[in-house]
């Protein structure tokens, strides 16, 4: 990984945590959620807990039996798509216990076309850059937001579904 990059990650990381601090200590409502709601975030956490766990035991076990550590493009990469995954296993989970929005403050649209752009735009720098890690890691990111996306669209439509049913009866 160029040092150039690094310093630009670290830069990114550092002023994304600057905004999300503006922007919290700006806001005036805060999310709230009900006792269900905080009771399947639990769940949601231990999913992707025991993920975590779960993948970095199997790379362990690997490293172990193979002896020579596992790296896929350069050192980090397979940590990232591990965090990754174990995000996604708490997102997903939390999704469809209608535990990720709080009732007060559900998704809005321009929102979610955003994300879903910026996903698209990832998955098509995969096909774009010549580096290979560069390249994982645009995949990861890519399909990490556009299956978190196409989770809230699909449950959404269950909702919706539920709701018109139950209003039928």
């Amino acid at each position: 990984m160029p040092i150039a990059w690094g310093i630009g990650l670290v830069t990114g990381l550092l002023v994304a945590a600057f905004a999300i601090v503006i922007y919290k200590k700006s806001r005036k409502g805060k999310c709230e959620y009900d006792e269900r709601q905080v009771a399947a975030r639990g769940r949601a956490f231990a999913g992707g807990f025991v993920t975590f766990v779960f993948s970095e035991l199997v790379v362990f076990i690997i490293e172990i039996f193979t002896g020579e550590p596992l790296v896929i493009g350069v050192p980090g990469t397979l940590s990232i798509i591990i965090c990754l995954l174990s995000t996604l296993v708490f997102l997903e989970v939390s999704i469809f216990s209608d535990a990720y929005f709080s009732p007060g403050k559900p998704m809005r649209k321009s929102w979610w076309v955003i994300m879903t752009l910026l996903g698209i735009s990832f998955i098509i720098k995969f096909f774009l850059d010549n580096d290979f890690w560069f390249q994982l890691i645009n995949l990861a990111a890519g399909c990490f937001i556009v299956i978190v996306m196409l989770s809230i669209l699909v449950k959404q439509l269950i909702s919706r579904k539920a709701d018109k049913e139950e209003n039928d009866e």
